[in-house]
């Protein structure tokens, strides 16, 4: 008898069959549960709830764990150049003192390390005093700099499916502008809190010390938030529509201040740790809030990734179970979408286009386009728009079944050593003219005229 059908008996029964049930729903009912027959909040609660599967899984197969121990790495050598400019950019627009304070409260649960960090930054400011030496400093100290953006930037491309990163004029320009602006930022925000305290407290003036306590403990959710949004908006080398990266930038924002809350509050559990290796537990602590804190980062790019091709059927593609003979076809396909919109004399397309036309993952139309750009089928351009799109490379006259089979079969290294003796050589000519003869039946075959 089929295990649903069995009626559970007892709590424990009951409380089994419910897990089952969920985890059935979770797993499969939800993925068949078409739209046109649910209320608007039973759409928003399903579709919440997909995001955050998909997210998930996601998070789990791109070795995001690797990916923070990286960036981990990389923000320890980057933490005093950045705060060093940050400071100094803050004294020449005088708010200094805000600028402090607010690396102080993003350092929140790091207090032993706080006064060796500020100290290495007043060294490193102090030593950039002149000569060769600040000149040489200053190469250094913007080396680190735009070296740590463009591995950030790297990890969302690849979350992203993104090839290319931005050029390195564009990539300097737009690291610098977020550092110079960092500063003036956190000045309009002090201010900012300031003005409202000071307006509160003349108008509500009684009321205003549990608004006060209410409002003291949401700001601090609000500005993560928008960091967060901001952040999974400028670094990808694409297009993002901000409500969705404001939906992650809101998820990421509240679980990392949770996270800063335990990872605070934990601390007090720690003495005995304190006791045995004294100051230099904090640097463990350290690398363990770093690593977590860049979990969440590469978190929230993947759920703003999922939450924008939700609708292009991301969850149905696993590539490792994918045919060759389908991705192949999907070759084709994506060439004769790319071809025909070109014949028509129509704008080159995007690859959600490609999606929507073909009804194929959004993330497996990003490898077709991938494979295609690297065999010269097509090439990939940037419209008026900064979306990245593709159109033929050659003479669509000249494009045929049997070119781009022949190019994927061609394309790759094919000498590891093997030993070819008489058996292996005759093996290997084999599998060629297998090859050579399934292709040559296409070759008059016009990927414009299927």
């Amino acid at each position: 008898m089929d295990n649903e059908n069995k009626k559970p008996i007892g709590i424990f029964g009951k409380v089994e069959y419910l897990f089952k049930k969920i985890i059935h729903f979770l797993t499969h009912e939800i993925w068949n549960i078409g739209d046109r027959n649910l209320s608007k909040t039973k759409v928003l609660l399903f579709n919440l709830l997909k995001k955050i599967i998909l997210s998930i899984k996601g998070f789990t197969k791109s070795e995001l764990m690797v990916k923070s121990t990286s960036l981990s790495f990389r923000t320890v050598l980057a933490l005093v150049p950045v705060l060093a400019i940050i400071i100094a950019v803050g004294r020449g627009f005088g708010i200094s003192d805000r600028v402090n304070n607010a690396i102080i409260e993003a350092l929140r649960g790091q207090n032993e390390l706080v006064p060796y960090i500020t100290r290495f930054i007043d060294n490193y400011l102090e030593q950039m005093s002149g000569g060769v030496v600040i000149g040489i400093g200053i190469v250094f100290l913007l080396w680190t700099v735009i070296s740590t953006f463009q591995e950030i930037e790297e990890s969302f491309n690849k979350i992203w499916n993104v090839e290319k990163s931005r050029s390195f004029f564009h990539q300097f320009t737009t690291y610098i502008a977020l550092i110079v602006v960092a500063p003036i930022l956190i000045s309009l925000a002090s201010g900012f809190s300031i003005y409202i305290n000071s307006r509160m407290n003349s108008v509500l003036g009684d009321f205003y010390s549990p608004l006060n306590n209410f409002l003291m403990r949401v700001l601090p959710f609000f500005f993560y938030w928008l960091l967060f949004a901001l952040l999974y908006f400028v670094v990808p080398n694409t297009k993002v529509k901000f409500v969705h990266a404001l939906f992650a930038g809101i998820v990421c924002g509240t679980i990392f201040q949770l996270f800063q809350y335990l990872y605070i509050n934990g601390q007090i559990n720690l003495s005995r740790y304190n006791s045995v290796y004294g100051t230099f537990a904090a640097i463990p602590l350290f690398f363990f809030w770093l690593q977590i804190s860049w979990l969440i980062v590469l978190y929230g790019a993947e759920l703003s990734f999922v939450s924008q091709n939700l609708q292009d059927k991301y969850y149905e593609y696993e590539k490792e179970n994918t045919s060759r003979r389908f991705m192949d076809f999907v070759l084709i396909l994506v060439s004769k979408i790319i071809i025909k919109r070109f014949e028509d004399g129509l704008p080159s397309v995007s690859a959600e286009y490609i999606a929507n036309q073909s009804n194929l993952p959004i993330r497996m139309v990003n490898d077709a386009l991938k494979k295609l750009l690297q065999i010269n089928i097509i090439v990939g351009i940037i419209d008026e728009k900064n979306n990245h799109t593709y159109m033929p490379a050659m003479d669509i006259n000249r494009i045929s079944v049997a070119m781009i089979l022949s190019r994927v079969e061609n394309t790759g290294k094919e000498n590891y050593g093997i030993k070819y003796d008489n058996h292996h050589s005759q093996m290997w000519s084999l599998i060629k003219d297998l090859k050579e003869k399934t292709i040559t039946n296409s070759k008059e075959i016009l990927i414009k005229d299927l």
